[in-house]
């Protein structure tokens, strides 16, 4: 029993670290894909057992699917996915992947701001 543990966990290793670098989406399709998307604060940042982070992450420019000041609640893994974000960052979210209460946060879905306003045109077009 313990070895079928060790290859399970093993195993789900190995996919946690390929899903990590898999090949990036094009923004456009990831923003086109969310459900929130907005310029945010990362903020209350929790390391808890088992190399699981939590935070929120504090609106600060709506683009779609939010409200200012709304918190929205986040998850990483740094040791699994080798991505750690900082206490106070700032960074544009784009999400999509909830598991449970929280979304997944990774490098593709909490990028520099500075794509921001890139984020508006794809959605404006999208509409058209």
């Amino acid at each position: 029993m313990k070895t079928l543990f060790v290859i399970l966990f093993a195993f789900g290793t190995i996919l946690a670290t390929a899903t990590s670098l898999a090949p990036e989406e094009p923004l456009e399709k990831r923003v086109q894909s969310a459900e929130k998307i907005f310029v945010g604060t990362l903020i209350n940042r929790k390391v808890l057992e088992d190399d699981w982070c939590h935070a929120d992450l504090k609106v600060t420019r709506v683009i779609a699917g939010v409200t200012v000041d709304e918190l929205i609640p986040v998850q990483w893994r740094p040791e699994a996915a080798t991505y750690n974000a900082k206490e106070n960052q700032v960074g544009l979210a784009i999400l999509r992947y909830k598991d449970g209460k929280r979304y997944w946060l990774r490098p593709d879905t909490f990028v520099d701001p500075k794509f921001a306003d890139e984020a508006i045109k794809f959605l404006e077009n999208k509409g058209q």
